[in-house]
């Protein structure tokens, strides 16, 4: 049972030793403190999922329970206990070899973002902002005065890394520390063990926060920083908190698509992959207060633009099969991830059966193979998981494997979808599409051909005859494929 005498606010002697993070994790009476949405009960188990082996679960719980004990800048009876944690937390060597991913996009060690987030909250009951607060008549709390009175013992652990292997680890103690240390007096009693890491800022960050500081720090110390500043270029802020996982409640799977997407990727590589779209996709500011059906427009643009295959297709195709294996991806955008697979994987054929005799005129004879390899090798795996998936997933996948068709194809298809083939009878939207994949899981040219011509004739845009008989059928396939989408059911599988 905790000791409810135990504050680990001031449990620290004179000396400014903190006790070790688990003493002041399992000592704390959380449930007698409070956060921004009212008892701190859950910080434990949110604390300890700093180190969990998942990179989205640890940034979602570093993002949730950092922003909970300081919302909207604010210092709740729980903050100070969190931070004296952060802080003896640091000693854990899994926080320089853990990595978060933050709101640009950036991948960051977890020590440099704890100790960047003490630095921040510092800031927030600095002697300047309780002298704004007393002017407008807001006495000091009770919260603030217990944050306060940890800085120094916080200081002490967070100056020890400003001569970190890390550069940027290295630049976050110097900040922080500086922002501990507050006000002009203490900053000039610490100047020689500060001074080098000051100037190193200056020379190895292009973090516009940490520059500033510096730069200030320098104005305190007397030196003249008219030159510096007048050098110092205009610089993009530079997010170093993961808060985007935190602004949506508290589930990871309550989350709009763009976080569901960056969720299921992150869980997938464990890390932010290379390209373009990864990159946006990792971009806070790219997305918030977007809606679903925007953000998938122009995801899925980026990846295939106007349905041709360009420099970076290729890059793309890793994240779709991620969204389309992840279970936590609502089944119609895993149908979408997966049709958007196959029209890359057919994009060649198709157009040129459509342009037939001519040319397709924004063809990319480069990419387009590249692309289409890429997406070979995810079939396997997105193939293994029909059992699982819904019917409408099901047929989404049924066109990548005739589309990669192997002398295999048409036994298992035929076995999956004779349910389907005796549910939806021929002249129906699914009917038909199901009837064409058993033909092209086939292989037989003549049965393909009678098929292509029939459908066509009946229902859809057709394409020159004389065109190869591949692409005709694959040009077919696509379009049956999008008007049957509405008609399958998007229930998964049991």
């Amino acid at each position: 049972m905790t000791p409810k005498g135990f504050d680990s606010a001031e449990s620290h002697d004179q000396a400014n030793v903190l006790p070790d993070a688990l003493t002041i994790l399992t000592r704390t009476s959380w449930g007698d403190l409070e956060h921004a949405q009212g008892s701190a009960g859950d910080i434990p188990a949110g604390l300890r999922r700093f180190l969990d082996d998942g990179i989205t679960a640890r940034t979602h719980a570093v993002a949730k329970y950092l922003e909970v004990v300081n919302h909207q800048n604010s210092i709740y009876s729980a903050t100070t206990s969190v931070a004296l944690y952060v802080a003896a937390h640091l000693a854990d060597q899994r926080t320089a070899a853990l990595e978060i991913i933050c709101q640009d996009g950036q991948l960051r060690p977890l020590r440099a973002v704890l100790i960047d987030w003490l630095g921040l909250i510092a800031d927030d009951v600095s002697d300047e902002m309780l002298a704004v607060g007393l002017g407008h008549g807001f006495q000091e709390l009770p919260a603030e005065m217990r944050l306060r009175s940890a800085r120094s013992a916080i200081f002490q652990v967070v100056v020890s890394y400003v001569n970190d292997p890390l550069v940027i680890v290295r630049t976050a103690a110097v900040t922080s520390a500086l922002l501990l240390l507050d006000t002009p007096e203490e900053r000039r009693r610490h100047q020689a063990r500060l001074a080098p890491g000051v100037h190193g800022v200056l020379e190895q960050s292009d973090d516009r926060y940490h520059r500033a500081c510096a730069l200030d720090s320098l104005d305190i110390w007397g030196v003249d920083t008219r030159q510096l500043r007048a050098d110092e270029p205009s610089r993009p802020y530079s997010p170093r908190l993961p808060r985007a996982w935190a602004t949506y409640g508290g589930d990871v799977d309550d989350l709009p698509l763009w976080l569901v997407f960056r969720t299921a990727v992150a869980d997938r590589f464990q890390t932010v992959p290379r390209g373009p779209q990864a990159a946006s996709l990792f971009t806070d500011r790219m997305h918030l207060g977007r809606d679903d059906r925007g953000f998938w427009r122009d995801f899925s643009n980026d990846i295939l633009h106007q349905d041709t295959c360009g420099p970076h297709t290729a890059d793309g195709v890793p994240l779709l099969a991620a969204i389309a294996a992840a279970d936590r991806v609502p089944p119609r955008h895993r149908f979408d991830a997966v049709e958007l697979l196959v029209d890359i994987a057919t994009v060649t054929e198709r157009h040129e059966a459509e342009c037939w005799p001519d040319p397709p005129p924004h063809a990319d004879f480069l990419s387009e193979p590249e692309a289409r390899v890429a997406v070979h090798a995810h079939v396997p795996e997105l193939l293994a998981r029909w059992g699982s998936e819904c019917p409408a997933v099901q047929m989404a996948l049924a066109a990548l494997a005739v589309t990669f068709r192997t002398e295999r194809t048409y036994p298992a298809l035929a076995a999956r979808l004779q349910r389907s083939v005796d549910q939806y009878p021929a002249g129906t939207d699914i009917g038909d599409y199901v009837r064409l994949i058993l033909v092209l899981a086939s292989g037989d040219d003549r049965e393909t051909l009678d098929a292509v011509e029939s459908f066509t004739d009946a229902y859809w845009r057709g394409t020159p005859r004389e065109a190869p008989l591949r692409g005709r059928a694959l040009h077919l396939l696509r379009q049956m494929l999008v008007k049957a989408k509405p008609s399958v059911p998007m229930t998964t599988a049991s």
